[in-house]
C-alpha cells in the first residue's frame, strides 16, 4: 500500500503533470491543495451524478439481490472491492489539471472498474423467472449506457487523432516553407 501511495504521489509530482497544468489551466496550478480539492469535488460530483448514477443503480439492485435473495455475501465483498477502487479513482482525479477538458477520458479507467464491479454481481444460476427479468433488465441498460460512453469516447479519441494529425502536418509545412528560403 505504501508503494502505491509514492507511486501516486510520483506521478502528481511529475514535471509533465505541471506543464500540462500551465497549459491547460494557468490558475489550477498555483491553487494550494485545499483549494484545488474544493473546485474538483464538485465537478466529479457533478460527473458521477451526470453520468455513473445509473450505472450505481444497477449495482446497488445487483447487490441487493445477491444479499436478500441469493444469500451470496463473498460476491458482493468481492464486487464492493472493485466498486470502492472505481471511486478512488475517480476521486484521485480531483488533483489532475486536465479535468476540464478531457474529464470524459480522465475518468475511463474508474469507469471500467464500476463495469467491473457491476458485471461480477451477476449471478451465475438464476431459476426464478422475475429474477431472470431484473437481470436482463439490468443487463440491458448496462449494456445501452456503456455503449453511449464509449461512443463518447471514440469520438473523443478520433477528434484528438485528426487534432494532433493537423497540428504535425502544419508543423511539416512550416518546417518545408521555412526551409526553402
Amino acid at each position: 500500500m505504501l508503494y502505491i501511495f509514492f507511486s501516486y504521489l510520483a506521478l502528481i509530482l511529475a514535471p509533465g503533470n505541471e506543464k500540462r497544468a500551465k497549459v491547460l489551466d494557468k490558475d489550477f496550478i498555483n491553487k494550494n491543495f485545499i483549494n484545488r480539492i474544493e473546485i474538483r469535488i464538485p465537478q466529479i460530483n457533478v460527473f458521477i451524478s451526470q453520468y455513473l448514477i445509473w450505472i450505481i443503480l444497477v449495482f446497488v439492485a445487483l447487490a441487493c439481490l445477491n444479499i436478500f435473495i441469493f444469500k451470496n455475501k463473498e460476491i458482493v465483498m468481492y464486487s464492493l472491492v472493485w466498486f470502492i477502487s472505481s471511486f478512488a479513482m475517480i476521486y484521485a482525479m480531483a488533483l489532475s489539471p486536465e479535468l476540464t477538458d478531457n474529464q470524459d477520458r480522465v475518468f475511463f479507467n474508474g469507469f471500467v472498474f464500476l463495469i467491473i464491479a457491476t458485471i461480477s454481481l451477476i449471478p451465475k444460476n438464476i431459476d426464478s423467472p422475475i429474477i431472470k427479468s431484473i437481470m436482463a433488465f439490468s443487463i440491458i441498460s448496462l449494456s445501452i449506457i456503456t455503449l453511449i460512453s464509449l461512443s463518447t469516447g471514440f469520438i473523443d479519441s478520433k477528434q484528438t487523432n485528426n487534432s494532433i494529425s493537423r497540428r504535425y502536418q502544419y508543423i511539416k509545412n512550416e518546417i518545408q516553407k521555412n526551409g526553402k528560403k
